[in-house]
């Protein structure tokens, strides 16, 4: 059901799209932050 945001991932049930290698990297170390903000 995402093929209009391809190339897309999805972590924890969320759905991060229009993604270049860059942004996808990006993603990955914003949420490796605010997990490691939390604990």
């Amino acid at each position: 059901g995402c093929c209009s945001l391809a190339p897309v991932i999805m972590i924890n049930g969320e759905a991060y799209g229009n993604l270049t290698p860059a942004s996808a990297v990006k993603v990955i170390k914003d949420i490796r932050a605010k997990e490691e903000g939390a604990a």
